[in-house]
């Protein structure tokens, strides 16, 4: 079994479909508002729905996953709320890692290209300190990736 974080969106919705064809469950974590008639799966093609603000109670009650897909964030590049952003894009993610290593699950996370600014400094998978602080992301969405 899988679970997709942001799983309704368009490359979450894409991810699940495949897993649902090769005859994998899977476990969305998505707002229900967020499915409707443009998105690639249906709730009934799911195993479950779990909003994200049940996620972690979700996680506690259930430890069985070949890994959890993390795709889901506040993807808002207008976000002006830094409090809100934080919560939603670090703190989260550092529940379900907490979460993946306590239980050895597999993580897989998505960032972005947002964490790069204009990119002036070259879009490098480089992890040193230095050129991480090279970076200027454009927007807290960007930051918070």
């Amino acid at each position: 079994m899988y679970l997709v974080t942001g799983g309704a969106g368009f490359i979450g919705s894409n991810l699940v479909k495949y897993l649902c064809n090769k005859g994998e469950k899977v476990v969305v974590c998505d707002y229900k508002s967020s499915f409707n008639n443009n998105n690639y799966i249906q709730k009934k093609d799911i195993f479950d729905l779990i909003e994200p603000n049940s996620l972690i109670d979700f996680l506690e009650k259930k430890n069985k996953f070949k890994a959890i897909i993390h795709l889901g964030a506040n993807s808002s590049t207008t976000e002006t709320n830094g409090d809100l952003i934080w919560k939603q894009n670090i703190l989260s993610s550092m529940k379900i890692w907490n979460w993946c290593l306590k239980n050895n699950t597999r993580l897989i996370y998505a960032s972005s290209a947002a964490t790069y600014g204009q990119g002036e400094h070259g879009f490098l998978d480089n992890d040193t300190i230095d050129y991480l602080n090279s970076l200027k992301p454009l927007n807290l969405y960007g930051w918070t990736k």
